[in-house]
């Protein structure tokens, strides 16, 4: 923590979560000109809300398939929007079936940030997606939730 102000000359949107206590997080946020964004801090949606009413971040992280679920994410989605802090949503491994819905939450942000979905290099996959998340935006006017099972995997 002591070197991260070093990083400031350098276009970094922001720093996932760098300090384990939630304190010394709201505390970091507020002295360096670089973006925090908590991620494990949020457990749930009672941290979300506290943290996004603070009015220190303009990031946080949201992990929904581990952490909260679709409809505690949507409610941080929406509270975000209304304070203008940008929701970054991730996955944690899913199959194109929980990917496909983390798409869909990641298209109720209302910014151009990246979000963290591109894992399907990390592992194989039962499911056949014909989404290529690999692409600097992705075209939502295809079909989502048209994947088939990979039999050769099974």
């Amino acid at each position: 923590m002591e070197n991260i102000d070093k990083l400031e000359d350098y276009n970094i949107q922001y720093i996932e979560e760098p300090v384990n206590d939630k304190n010394e997080l709201i505390e970091l946020v507020k002295t360096i000109k670089i973006g925090i964004a908590p991620d494990e801090s949020i457990e749930n949606i009672k941290d979300a809300e506290e943290l996004i009413n603070l009015g220190n971040f303009n990031f946080i992280v949201l992990k929904p398939s581990i952490r909260m679920g679709i409809y505690d994410t949507i409610k941080i989605i929406e509270l975000a929007n209304e304070n203008n802090i940008n929701v970054i949503i991730t996955s944690a491994y899913e199959t194109a079936v929980g990917k496909e819905m983390l798409l869909y939450l990641a298209s109720l942000t209302n910014h151009n940030y990246a979000h963290g979905l591109n894992t399907e290099t990390l592992g194989i996959d039962i499911f056949d997606s014909s989404i290529n998340y690999n692409l600097p935006k992705i075209n939502l006017d295809q079909n989502l939730f048209s994947y088939q099972i990979n039999d050769d995997i099974l």
